[in-house]
C-alpha cells in the first residue's frame, strides 16, 4: 500500500502542478502553516514511544509542525486536492499525505447537486476540525472522538455526495447525503481497543506505524503473536470494502447537524504482514450551533464496536464496544477566542479472555485561549487534564487509575 499510496500522490501532485488541461490558466490554491510550541506536562509516557499515555507531546519538548493543503482546477469541473503534514516523532516519513483526491463537481442541471471525490479522503463525521489542514478553530488537542479519527480512520476509495435545497423550509436550509466505498483501512480499531482513547493532535500520515505496548498476549508464543509491536492502519488486508453512508442538515449560518454509519467490513480473522484486519463499525450524531454573541457549541457522540480473531464462546477473541462524546462551548470576542471543552470516552471488553483486558473509562477537560495578532499570525495556550482508569495498564506497570496534565503554548503562521 505505501508504493501504490506514493505513485498516487506523486501523480496528483504532478497533475494539481503541471497539467495544461484548459486554454485557460488552472486557478489554484496554496495554504500551509507552520506551528512552533512548548509544552509542561505531568503525563504517563507518551504512546507516541510505545507506552500509555494519552497526550502525544513530552514535558519540556519544543514542536515543531507543518502542514500543506495544494488545490487546483484541472477543467472546469475537476479538480485536485493533497494535504501534505511534516513531523518529526519518527512514526513514519518526515513528510507525506493525509489525504489525496481528485474531486468532480458536475455542472447541476437540477435542484438537486452531485459530488464526487476518488482517493484518500477523512470520513465526513467531524464538527470540529473545519480548517485547512484538517485543523481545529477551538484547541490544540482535539476531542477523543476526532483524536481517534486523526490516528486510524481514512477512507481510500470513492465517495458520492447530494446536495439538495429545502424550499419548504427556506433558502438556508440545505440537506446533503453521502456514501463512499473504500478499502486499506482494516487494521482500523486496533489502537482503540489494545491501546484506548487518546487526547492529542497527531494526524497520522500514509506509511506511519503507530506503536503499540507492549501487551500479555502480544509476546511470543502468545495468541496474537504474530501482531506487529506498530499498527499500520491504513492498509489493505482482506480485499474487502467497507462502506459509510451520512446525512447532514444545515441551516447557513446557524446549524450543522449531522449522522454517519461505518462499517469497514473487516474479516476478523484475516493476517498480513503483523496486521490484522478488524471489524469496525460505529454511528456518530453531532451538531454544531451558532449563538449569539459570537459564541458556538458543537457536540458529538460516536458508539461502536470493534472485533478481531476467531470467535470463542460467542464472541470474537478481542471484542470490544467503545463510546464517547463531548460538549464544546467557544466564543470569540474581537482578536480572541476561548473555548472549554468535556469529553467523556470508555471501552467496553465484551470478550471472554481475561488476560487481554481493554476496559477503559476516563473523563477530560480542556480550556484554550487563542489570540490573533493578524489575518496570519496567531498563538494559543492550552490546558488539558485526562483521568483514565484502564486495568489492563497494570502489565505495564503503571497505576490502574490515573491523572495526565498537559499545558501548551504555540504560535502558529498560516497561508
Amino acid at each position: 500500500m505505501g508504493r501504490v499510496f506514493a505513485v498516487a500522490v506523486g501523480l496528483l501532485f504532478v497533475a494539481s502542478v503541471k497539467a495544461p488541461l484548459a486554454a485557460e490558466p488552472t486557478p489554484s490554491t496554496l495554504r500551509y502553516g507552520i506551528e512552533v510550541g512548548a509544552v509542561d506536562s505531568s503525563a504517563l509516557p507518551t504512546w507516541v514511544d510505545g507506552s500509555v499515555g494519552k497526550f502525544v507531546q513530552r514535558d519540556g519538548e519544543l514542536t515543531l509542525r507543518a502542514y500543506g493543503e495544494h488545490s487546483r482546477r484541472l477543467t472546469d469541473t475537476v479538480s485536485s486536492h493533497l494535504v501534505l503534514e511534516a513531523s518529526g516523532d519518527r512514526l513514519g516519513d518526515p513528510v507525506n499525505a493525509t489525504e489525496a483526491y481528485l474531486h468532480w463537481r458536475p455542472i447541476p442541471r437540477s435542484n438537486t447537486r452531485y459530488r464526487f471525490r476518488f482517493g484518500a479522503v477523512y470520513p465526513d463525521l467531524s464538527l470540529e476540525n473545519t480548517r485547512p489542514g484538517w485543523r481545529s478553530p477551538y484547541t490544540l488537542n482535539y476531542s477523543a472522538i476526532n483524536a481517534w479519527v486523526a490516528e486510524e480512520l481514512r477512507a481510500t476509495g470513492l465517495e458520492v455526495t447530494t446536495l439538495s435545497k429545502l424550499p419548504a423550509l427556506g433558502p438556508r436550509h440545505r440537506l446533503i447525503f453521502k456514501a463512499s466505498a473504500f478499502g486499506w483501512n482494516d487494521p482500523a480499531g486496533s489502537i482503540l481497543a489494545w491501546r484506548g482513547w487518546s487526547i492529542h493532535d497527531r494526524q497520522s500520515r500514509f506509511g506511519d506505524k503507530l506503536p503499540l505496548q507492549p501487551l500479555p498476549l502480544n509476546r511470543p508464543g502468545e495468541m496474537f503473536s504474530a501482531q506487529a509491536d506498530v499498527v499500520e492502519p491504513f492498509k489493505e488486508i482482506d480485499n474487502r470494502a467497507g462502506y459509510a453512508i451520512s446525512a447532514e442538515w444545515r441551516v447557513r449560518g446557524r446549524l450543522t447537524a449531522k449522522g454517519m454509519h461505518y462499517d469497514n467490513r473487516g474479516n476478523p480473522e484475516a493476517l498480513k504482514d503483523g496486521q490484522y484486519a478488524w471489524d469496525t463499525r460505529f454511528n456518530s450524531l453531532g451538531a454544531r450551533l451558532a449563538l449569539p454573541r459570537d459564541t458556538t457549541f458543537v457536540a458529538q457522540w460516536l458508539r461502536g464496536n470493534t472485533a478481531m480473531g476467531p470467535l470463542m464462546s460467542g464472541a470474537h477473541a478481542v471484542d470490544n464496544d467503545f463510546e464517547s462524546y463531548f460538549l464544546l462551548l467557544s466564543r470569540r470576542l474581537d482578536n480572541h477566542r476561548v473555548t472549554l471543552r468535556y469529553d467523556r470516552f470508555s471501552v467496553d471488553d465484551v470478550d471472554t479472555i481475561a488476560a487481554d483486558n481493554n476496559n477503559e473509562s476516563g473523563r477530560s477537560w480542556t480550556a484554550a485561549h487563542r489570540y490573533r495578532f493578524s489575518d496570519r499570525l496567531h498563538a494559543a495556550m492550552e490546558w488539558s487534564r485526562v483521568k483514565t482508569t484502564r486495568p489492563g495498564w497494570a502489565f505495564n506497570g503503571f497505576d490502574t487509575t490515573e491523572t495526565e496534565r498537559l499545558f501548551q503554548i504555540r504560535v502558529t503562521y498560516a497561508m
